[in-house]
């Protein structure tokens, strides 16, 4: 299992993170959420460029809630070390022609320890994993898709 984390893995297109955040050019943005962590994700066609990234990810920390960069800094390597760990979840359900743009925010208040954010990530990952796998939710009334 390769567990690196490349330039060519890292949403940073102005393009594409607009197309991410815009419901205009096709496809859903669609949310989850567990806290400390949301995560917002568009699927759309991949490229047909060799070697072209299944899912590219935009990591943030907001200024508003952490004043200091290093407060942000180190919950942005927490936040890339947990989904370089985990995206094998999700990333083993993905329909071959499928690109992912994903952007995972840290919307907690205060600084999350490493477990408690791969707890989260994981979650997260899960429930995009039962998405695609087209299993309902367990916790949701009659096997609709949950948001929580």
């Amino acid at each position: 299992m390769d567990y690196r984390f490349p330039k060519s893995e890292k949403l940073c297109s102005d393009k594409l993170i607009r197309k991410l955040y815009s419901g205009s050019e096709g496809g859903k943005v669609q949310s989850e959420f567990a806290h400390p962590l949301s995560m917002k994700y568009k699927i759309h066609e991949r490229p047909a460029e060799p070697g072209s990234a299944a899912a590219l990810v935009l990591i943030s920390v907001p200024k508003r809630n952490f004043k200091h960069a290093v407060d942000r800094n180190l919950l942005k390597r927490r936040l890339r070390e947990a989904y370089r760990l985990n995206r094998h979840i999700f990333q083993a359900q993905m329909p071959e022609a499928h690109q992912y743009l994903m952007s995972l925010n840290y919307i907690g208040k205060e600084i999350a320890d490493y477990h408690e954010i791969e707890k989260a990530v994981r979650k997260i990952f899960q429930r995009i994993a039962r998405k695609e796998a087209g299993i309902p939710d367990a916790a949701s009334p009659a096997g609709t898709a949950s948001l929580l």
